[in-house]
């Protein structure tokens, strides 16, 4: 399962673009190094989708930057988010398995409008009481002095007085409810055609999946079936292969139908074959690509030409098919099998990229060729010709020679022994009684027994000696026994064979 773990908060404010939320990733239990793979951010709120936003990547920590100029524009809001993996294969992984994970916008002081309160001062309220009494005191005929009289009612409010200095920054209160859900946005434009599939009436028994590649030299296009009209390879444009480039119309990468006979995989007439390739318009307008299988000879019957796609302006790799299609006739083909673009492209090239041709009415993804693939040549045993094997090896079951044997046979007081040579390979095999005298331990017989030809190498002296009870053969170089051979007892022989290199 593929879980995202939280390293800090999931909080931020509307406008604070210093915010960096940390993420890693985790499948089946263990963190995921997403060095060198496209990473991005799936934004999304309860209205539904909304932008991608690049991730910032190092190693197995992934980051989402408010500084990017789409997070810039989230209003106050509680948003969801997954994650996307695209492997260099073009595989995505998204994550995590279950859910989202939520992260919340929040706002900032400028959402709310304020009042000022007007402040009015003590000594304001008594100087403006003062001068009310001046003037009424004008308005009367001085008379005696007369007893103080009850006091007045209070004077009216005086004039705001200035303002005073700005007073300490208060606490943060507490975050405001979440505002209405906003319009739902226009639709986007029309995403490119997808790949031809099979009738939607065939049953299973009609469905036949493509397999090998039959076209040679797709990766770079090279070899003699290929034809590039008017286009330039670009290597290792597109993962990993050669691109064919091309601005103007009914350019681009042709293969010849008369290799294909000449490699002899036009089958016969009743196979179905299927063509695709990777596509990418980089121009400023959408183009029609159309597949064309048209030779010289109408009377082959291949289709005419027809539009499989219609690839928007910018549209990236797309994986195109034609439909399936049988060949007429299997020999004297001609002509070539293409996808081409049936307009000029503006402000930018058509480019194509992994075709493939195979056997079925259902294409899959590029593969090479067999053809193409590298030689190991090298490394195995062949029928023919002359080669070295080299270190230990176990044969198990019957070992047959097809080759020359050389043999020859010495027999010496009643034994009989047979020389085999295969190669440089000897074999001595002993057999019969031994019928020498019993008196001495040991009888020699000299360097004579063994045949010319079958002498081990480096050895100067051969000598086959035989006991009363027990028998042995060895070779003697430099004054070291070598004991190989016949063993026997009381003179009952055993057939055991002994080798040795010549």
């Amino acid at each position: 399962m593929k879980t995202v773990k939280i390293l800090g908060d999931t909080l931020n404010k509307v406008a604070d673009t210093s915010t960096v939320f940390d993420f890693r990733l985790w499948n089946e239990g263990q963190a995921q190094d997403v060095t060198g793979k496209a990473v991005s951010f799936v934004i999304a709120n309860d209205s539904g989708y909304l932008f991608d936003a690049p991730a910032v990547v190092d190693g197995n920590v992934i980051s989402l930057d408010f500084s990017n100029k789409l997070l810039k524009q989230l209003t106050p809001d509680t948003y969801h988010m997954e994650v996307s993996v695209t492997n260099k294969d073009g595989d995505v992984e998204v994550y995590p398995s279950q859910g989202a994970i939520d992260f919340t916008v929040g706002k900032n002081l400028h959402a709310t409008q304020g009042k000022l309160v007007p402040q009015i001062t003590f000594d304001t309220v008594l100087a403006s009481v003062d001068k009310k009494i001046a003037e009424y005191t004008k308005t009367i005929t001085k008379g005696d002095k007369g007893d103080t009289g009850p006091q007045g009612p209070q004077g009216i409010q005086g004039p705001m007085g200035p303002q005073g200095p700005m007073g300490d920054k208060g606490d943060q209160g507490p975050t405001g409810p979440q505002g209405p859900k906003g319009d739902k946005g226009d639709q986007g434009p029309t995403g490119p055609v997808g790949p031809q599939g099979p009738n939607g009436n065939m049953d299973l028994s009609q469905i036949t999946v493509g397999g090998r590649n039959l076209l040679v030299g797709t990766r770079n296009f090279d070899g003699e079936g290929w034809t590039l009209w008017n286009g330039n390879p670009i290597p290792s444009d597109f993962q990993g292969l050669t691109s064919v480039t091309a601005m103007e119309a009914w350019s681009g990468p042709k293969y010849n139908i008369s290799f294909l006979e000449k490699q002899g995989k036009i089958l016969s007439v009743n196979t179905q074959y299927i063509m695709s390739a990777w596509v990418n318009n980089t121009g400023t307008s959408a183009i029609d690509i159309s597949f064309f299988a048209r030779t010289p000879e109408s009377s082959q019957g291949y289709p005419d030409s027809y539009i499989v796609a219609t690839l928007p302006a910018n549209s990236g790799w797309v994986r195109i098919a034609s439909k399936p299609f049988q060949f007429t006739k299997t020999s004297g083909l001609s002509g070539t099998l293409r996808f081409e673009g049936g307009t000029d492209v503006q402000g930018g090239v058509l480019k194509q990229a992994g075709l493939k041709l195979e056997v079925g009415n259902v294409p899959t993804d590029w593969t090479p060729a067999p053809e193409d693939m590298p030689s190991n040549d090298a490394n195995i045993v062949h029928k023919t010709g002359n080669e070295t094997i080299a270190g230990d090896k176990t044969f198990v079951g019957n070992i047959n020679f097809s080759g020359t044997f050389d043999t020859a046979t010495v027999t010496e007081k009643g034994v009989t022994m047979t020389f085999t040579r295969f190669g440089n390979i000897v074999t001595v095999k002993g057999t019969g009684n031994y019928n020498g005298a019993d008196v001495a331990p040991f009888v020699t017989i000299s360097n004579g027994i063994v045949p010319s030809g079958f002498i081990p190498s480096g050895i100067s002296l051969v000598n086959a000696n035989w006991g009363a009870n027990i028998g042995q053969m060895g070779f003697d170089h430099s004054g070291a026994w070598l004991h190989r051979g016949v063993y026997g007892l009381s003179k009952s022989w055993v057939v055991i064979s002994g080798a040795w290199s010549v």
